[in-house]
Parts: structure tokens; C-alpha cells; sequence
């Protein structure tokens, strides 16, 4: 006897009306309504029937011809969740570098190599150059950097960066620089837009979801945004995001390895869509980026207030 079992390199995640399948080898995902997504868990771990011609039936053959479901010897066994070991990031907002090498020095010693690091201070050649000194002093693996410039060329920045030893992508706003730069470890975005740092953050739409393994297995048990994250405001302030109110004292007088101990802090990474209002219903939920710094109503557990999808409808707004 042969079975029908879900591909293991699918994900199927349900919502309130709609469902989504995301192939994880073949890097592909799409929506599928009730009906289909009815038919698809009925299937699963089903008696392979001979073909006929009916309707679910051919609904079945387009399931197998997409790589969705496959014909088994055996019924397959219940997933399970591999959440990623935990690796601490940060977000850095500063006014400008001066306090950056010693906020950098601090959150290396929690074995810190990733960051986002904002900074408000427009750059000419000298401080961007400095920036970079600073930069080059701490171990860093792979910095996501945004920084205001109206007076660097897009040369005068490839000879200030193009000797880092770390992954670097740089966005360069309120620039009028008109060509972007990509080499394997270093890119440069510029663009004449300008940003707001602490609003501009917690938009929920299609283009910023993430439809890889590891970030699925993330959300299904930790919250994607904040888990390991360690923020720092312009203030000197830890935060678990540089937009949300709540601090956990300063960065040059609190101890950070007792920080990422205390069970009142790290908890917040553990805040799953499955218990956020609304989220817990849409099929999106393992891929959004998700936000707790700017939320509907207010309300901690409530969806971010940037997002546009109902999952009651099935429809964006």
C-alpha cells in the first residue's frame, strides 16, 4: 500500500482563511484557499488512491506535480521544530560616533559580531574615516550600517570601506549618489530618500518576509524580531528595540551578562505570533518580521500596527 505525505521541504502553515506552502529546497511559496488546503490536510498520510477523474482528484495530481505531496512506502511522522541555536545581535542608534567605541567594546564582550548600527550624524570624509577606525578596532562579523552623507562619492566611500574584514551592507541615505557598489563581502545602497531611524521601523508587507528554514523554525517558538537582540538608543539606553519605550538602565553602567540572564528581559524573545492577536490567525505568521515597538491599539499583544493584511479576509488593505 502507498501513502500521500507531505514533502519534507515543505512548510504548510494554516490560517484563519487562507493557507500558505513554502518549498524550502526549491525556494517558492504560495497562497492556497480553504477548499485547497481542506483537501491538502485530509491527504496527508491518506491511502494513495488510483487516479481517477474527478475534481479532487485532479487536485491531487497538482499537489504531486508540484513537489507538494509525494507517494511513500509509509505514512510519515509529525514534524519537529529545530529552533537555531542563538546567536546575540544589536541594534546601535547613535547621534553620532562619539560613544560608539566604547558601546562596541562592551557588547563585544558578550560575544556580540552582529549588528545594525544607525547613526543620525550627517559624514563627511574624515568622520566616515573615523567611523571605519572604530569599526576596525572590535571584532565584528556582519554589519548592516546606515549613515547620512550629502558630500561623499560613492569612490570616497569604496576607498574608506574597501578593506573591511567583516560582511558590510551599507545604505547611504540623503546622498546624491547615483550608483550602488557589490563586491562579495561589501555592498553600498545610496539614495536621496531621507529616514526617520526610530518610525521607520515595524512595516509589515510581502517584500520584507523571510521564507527561510531558519527563520520559520524562529518563529514557531520565538519571536523573530527581538530573540537575542540587545538594542542601545541614542541615550546610552538598552532596550530590546531602539523604538520601544521600556530601558534596562545604561550600557556603560549595567552588567550585560547579567542582563542576558534575567529572565524580565530575555522573555520578550520568547513572544511567539501564535499568542499575538490576529497574527495567531494568518497564514503568514512563520515568515513576518513582526514588531512589539509599534502595535495596534497600543496594546503589547496586539499585531503590529504597520500591517495591512486581514486573515479574516484573505485580503491585504
Amino acid at each position: 500500500m502507498s501513502f500521500l505525505v507531505l514533502n519534507p521541504a515543505i512548510e504548510l502553515h494554516e490560517g484563519y482563511t487562507n493557507g500558505l506552502i513554502v518549498h524550502l529546497e526549491k525556494g517558492f511559496h504560495f497562497q492556497i484557499d480553504s477548499d485547497m488546503l481542506g483537501l491538502l490536510k485530509k491527504s496527508i498520510n491518506k491511502p494513495f488512491q488510483q487516479k481517477t477523474k474527478d475534481i479532487e482528484s485532479k487536485a491531487i495530481d497538482y499537489l504531486l506535480n508540484h513537489d507538494i505531496l509525494k507517494i511513500s512506502k509509509k505514512p510519515s511522522s509529525k514534524n519537529t521544530i529545530r529552533t537555531p541555536e542563538l546567536r546575540l545581535h544589536s541594534i546601535i542608534h547613535q547621534n553620532n560616533i562619539q560613544e560608539l567605541a566604547s558601546i562596541l567594546t562592551k557588547l563585544e564582550s558578550i560575544h556580540i559580531f552582529d549588528y545594525e548600527i544607525r547613526i543620525e550624524e550627517s559624514l563627511n570624509y574624515e568622520r566616515c574615516t573615523k567611523l571605519f577606525q572604530i569599526l576596525d578596532s572590535v571584532e565584528i562579523d556582519n554589519l548592516d550600517l546606515l549613515i547620512r552623507t550629502e558630500s561623499l562619492s560613492l569612490n570616497d566611500m569604496v576607498n574608506i570601506v574597501q578593506d573591511c574584514q567583516f560582511y558590510l551592507n551599507l545604505y547611504v541615505f540623503n546622498s546624491s549618489i547615483k550608483e550602488s557598489y557589490k563586491t562579495q563581502k561589501i555592498s553600498i545602497t545610496p539614495t536621496d530618500q531621507e529616514i526617520d531611524f526610530v518610525n521607520s521601523c515595524g512595516k509589515i508587507n510581502q517584500q520584507y518576509f523571510l521564507f527561510d528554514e531558519k527563520n520559520i523554525q524562529i518563529n514557531k517558538s520565538h519571536n523573530a524580531c527581538l530573540r537575542g537582540k540587545i538594542s542601545v538608543d541614542p541615550n546610552g539606553m538598552i532596550k530590546h528595540c531602539p523604538s520601544m519605550e521600556m530601558d534596562y538602565g545604561s550600557i556603560h553602567t549595567t552588567s550585560l551578562e547579567t542582563l542576558i540572564q534575567d529572565s524580565s528581559f530575555t522573555k520578550y524573545w520568547n513572544i511567539k505570533k501564535d499568542s499575538i492577536q490576529s497574527c495567531k490567525d494568518c497564514e503568514y505568521r512563520y515568515v513576518c518580521t513582526d514588531c512589539r515597538a509599534f502595535t495596534k491599539n497600543n496594546e503589547f499583544m496586539e499585531k503590529p500596527s504597520k500591517c495591512n493584511y486581514d486573515p479574516y479576509a484573505g485580503m491585504w488593505k
